[in-house]
């Protein structure tokens, strides 16, 4: 795992550059009052994986390396403790847990702002159910701290 160290107040992550993260990152990119944009990725030592990470660094984004999926909770909140938001763009694939990880890791290292990609579920209305899994816990979880401090 590698981590910058920022000294700005407003500096954003994104959790992946799938489809919505390549779209969340374009548009962060184009935004000179966005603060520094940096995009975490699982390590990759594919031709593909080079080209991307040359195409986000050419657009200005700064690249840090994590494997969500095998990372523990507090290896992934170092990662994001630099970060005044965290937007996490990765989808169902990311497998069962991964989410909660995730947003347990951004609670663990205090950002500011975090944003699940699944901010638009009403996970009163669909229950626990949901193919992610654990969605519920994390949607009452942040509402609660969002009621406290976010």
């Amino acid at each position: 795992m590698s981590n910058p160290q920022f000294s700005q107040t407003h500096a954003i992550l994104v959790v992946g550059a799938g489809e919505l993260g390549g779209s969340v990152l374009a548009a962060l990119s184009r935004r000179s009052e966005a603060g520094p944009v940096t995009v975490l990725l699982r390590p990759s030592s594919t031709p593909q994986g080079a080209l991307l990470r040359a195409d986000l660094t050419a657009q200005g984004i700064a690249v840090v390396e994590a494997d969500v999926a095998t990372a523990s909770v507090t290896e992934l909140s170092t990662v994001m403790r630099p970060f005044n938001t965290v937007v996490s763009c990765l989808g169902f694939a990311a497998g069962p847990g991964t989410q909660r990880k995730i947003t347990e890791a951004a609670l663990k290292a205090g950002v500011g702002r975090y944003l699940p990609w699944q901010f638009g579920v009403d996970y009163d209305a669909i229950g626990d159910s949901a193919p992610w899994g654990g969605g519920l816990r994390i949607g009452v979880g942040s509402r609660v701290v969002i009621n406290e401090s976010w």
